[in-house]
């Protein structure tokens, strides 16, 4: 397999055979995708990380990361440093998931380029789009590396403990293990957590979390007035 970059890893281990992020923590799925988009921005240089977890642009595009020049030019877009919280809203406030829809595309057509996911076209009942649906060998060999790392003796990478972390985040981490082999991972995220490796990634979840956690209760809310609707109709 060839190199492949956190947010590349990340996308192969949390979303599923369909291409999607699990219907509950699909919004958690999405911070941990942005978080992890941000760090290698931050890493290449394309972006730079002021105080209080503000960030702008460093430089200009070099396609360096083109699987995340969407996420890119969401930044750029503001006329000041911004937070995460910002970014998070720029896909979110929106009346239609078409900036979501170019991020995943961006990231899902990187690995079908690299024959590692399958491209999925006319996905969804009423608006019809494309998933990128990983490769089950292609997310079993990312994870087959991690789990060697949880499960050994040596200590964890940095990168590790940054996709176990964003994995933790968003859910998608424990169906990866076995239930004989969850008690180990729970006491190695005991090390990842305490990690300075993790740290930007855990400040910019927080950073995201009032405002995640209002899209997650106006979803619920909307799904639950909807299914009233129906009822109602029958």
């Amino acid at each position: 397999m060839k190199d492949l970059s956190i947010t590349q890893k990340y996308y192969l281990c949390a979303f599923n055979e369909k291409g999607k992020a699990p219907l509950f923590t699909n919004e958690d799925v999405m911070a941990s995708l942005i978080t992890a988009g941000i760090i290698e921005l931050n890493a290449q240089g394309l972006i730079t990380q002021e105080e209080k977890q503000r960030f702008t642009i460093a430089k200009p595009w070099d396609e360096s990361l083109t699987h995340l020049e969407p996420l890119y030019q969401a930044i750029a877009t503001f006329k000041k440093p911004c937070n995460p919280t910002d970014v998070l809203g720029y896909y979110y406030l929106q009346l239609t998931e078409k900036r979501l829809r170019a991020l995943l595309a961006s990231i899902g057509t990187s690995l079908v380029d690299a024959q590692l996911a399958d491209e999925l076209p006319n996905q969804g009942l009423l608006s019809k789009t494309t998933k990128y649906a990983p490769k089950p060998e292609a997310t079993a060999e990312v994870m087959n590396s991690i789990r060697d790392e949880v499960l050994g003796d040596e200590p964890i990478t940095d990168e590790t403990a940054r996709l176990l972390f964003l994995l933790k985040c968003s859910g998608s981490l424990n169906k990866h293990f076995s239930k004989e082999e969850r008690p180990t991972l729970k006491a190695r995220l005991k090390e990842v957590e305490k990690s300075e490796a993790t740290a930007q990634a855990e400040a910019i979840i927080a950073n995201m979390g009032n405002l995640l956690l209002i899209i997650i209760m106006f979803i619920v809310l909307m799904v639950v007035i909807i299914g009233i609707t129906t009822t109602s109709l029958i």
